[in-house]
């Protein structure tokens, strides 16, 4: 260290007084008790000790102590020794004060003692020219006193105390247990391992914490028998490495392993899927309820519904109320029946249903209606007054009217019965686009009867 400074001017030496004898001066305690404060106060500020124009430079020298660490009483000892009582000698005290402060915290800590230091990292260097003869030729008694290779450590808080075990647990658990990281392809990666290089660490979801080996350990075991029971022989980093990164549970995971984002990779998993347990545990139960309510052979089943149906855990009822919204619905055996019963339900009102009546079968059917709903419905239509159970109705009181009166009625196959107004309070079908139907009745005569037959009784 070069600190290209003149030599200092010699520190003044008082003569003795031949009359007089005068005693050795005594040593300045540097290290008297309590604060630095004081150990300033007791070493500059002594009436005998002439270092009193030392104070103008002790903010200044403080603040250099502060920066480098260094106990500000070692620090103005040295400075004094280097510089001698006068710093004003020097066109600017705080650079060469600076200096030595840097000297001090590269060095010092390799010495037992102040002296040691200063013999061998300032007055030796000096003999070699490195830097300017010291103003003292050595480290005085008077000036030292403070310095210690181990300095004791001030106590720490309990705070500081739990700080520093989860420091040094850290520390042992970066050796036995490291923190991984996640290559770009998302291949988990290890401290140590061989092709190991750094990437981006992998946090645990919500609190930021970097995931260590047993942490990850631990995660894919915990996913293994799901991954097995979905067709998959292990997890894999990638997978492993999505499902921590986006916090995924159960359900999420299912609809991965499934497929159900429909990619090239995702046929891949839906076709491991196929062959899994999970689908001969329950894809069975689902087909034979399919072919249950569609028939054997008529509509093969759906095997998307089915996963569906797995993934999100359906019952029965469920599945076929899924089922029902299907466009191949309409050929399902189920619904045939439905629509039976229906059109039987139709025809105890209406007789024999037209275009309109049979899409008002196919509509309420599709709605699931109940045959006593839609019979209610159908009599709230204006057409119920021409209704083969309104005709029935008429004739069985014209029954009663001929055995009062002895006259029996005839109908001249022109006349027609009027529309009525209706109930709106019977609903409306919802429409289906699985039909073309516009649910309602045709309004002409809907009796069955075609144009050219004859007039007949209403009653016999």
């Amino acid at each position: 260290m070069a600190l290209n400074l003149p030599p200092a001017p010699p520190i003044p030496v008082p003569t003795e007084d031949p009359k007089e004898p005068s005693d050795p001066p005594k040593p300045i305690d540097t290290t008297p008790p309590g604060s630095e404060d004081q150990k300033w106060s007791a070493l500059i500020d002594n009436p005998t000790s002439g270092l009193q124009s030392w104070n103008a430079f002790r903010d200044q020298i403080y603040s250099i102590a502060a920066e480098n660490r260094l106990n500000v009483i070692e620090l103005v000892s040295v400075a004094i020794t280097y510089m001698g009582v006068d710093p004003n000698a020097y066109k600017d005290p705080l650079v060469t004060i600076n200096g030595l402060a840097s000297l001090m915290k590269g060095s010092l800590r390799k010495y037992k003692t102040l002296d040691d230091w200063w013999d061998a990292e300032v007055q030796a260097r000096a003999d070699k020219g490195e830097f300017g003869q010291p103003a003292i030729s050595t480290l005085p008694s008077l000036y030292v006193g403070s310095y210690k290779a181990v300095r004791p450590k001030p106590e720490k808080t309990e705070e500081q105390r739990i700080k520093d075990s989860v420091r040094k647990a850290n520390k042992r658990k970066d050796i036995t247990d490291p923190v991984v990281h996640v290559a770009k392809d998302g291949t988990i990666l290890v401290p140590g391992e061989k092709g190991y290089k750094e990437g981006s660490t992998l946090l645990m979801p919500g609190d930021d914490t970097p995931l260590r080996v047993s942490d990850v350990a631990q995660a894919r075991a915990s996913w293994r028998e799901f991954f097995i029971f979905y067709g998959f022989n292990q997890v894999s980093d990638k997978h492993l490495t999505k499902i921590i990164k986006n916090g995924l549970g159960q359900y999420s995971v299912s609809k991965f392993l499934t497929g159900d984002d429909q990619t090239e990779a995702g046929k891949e998993r839906r076709l491991k899927f196929l062959r899994s347990p999970a689908w001969k545990t329950y894809g069975t139960g689902y087909k034979n309820l399919w072919e249950q309510t569609y028939g054997r052979g008529s509509v093969a089943p759906d095997s998307e519904l089915i996963v569906k149906a797995i993934v999100n855990g359906w019952d029965d009822g469920t599945f076929l109320a899924e089922a029902r919204k299907r466009p191949d619905w309409v050929k399902s055996e189920t619904h045939k029946q439905e629509r039976a019963t229906m059109r039987g339900a139709y025809e105890a009102i209406y007789g024999r249903p037209d275009e309109a009546g049979r899409e008002s079968i196919q509509e309420a059917t599709l709605a699931g209606w109940s045959p006593e709903q839609f019979q209610q419905w159908l009599r709230g239509q204006p057409e119920y007054g021409r209704s083969l159970e309104m005709r029935t109705k008429v004739g069985q009181f014209a029954n009663v009217v001929s055995q009062i009166t002895g006259v029996t009625p005839t109908y001249d196959g022109h006349t027609q019965a009027p529309l009525l107004e209706g109930d709106p309070s019977t609903g409306t079908i919802p429409n289906d686009p699985r039909t073309q139907a516009r649910p309602g009745l045709d309004p002409r005569d809907l009796t069955g009867r075609s144009p050219d037959q004859p007039a007949t009784p209403v009653a016999a």
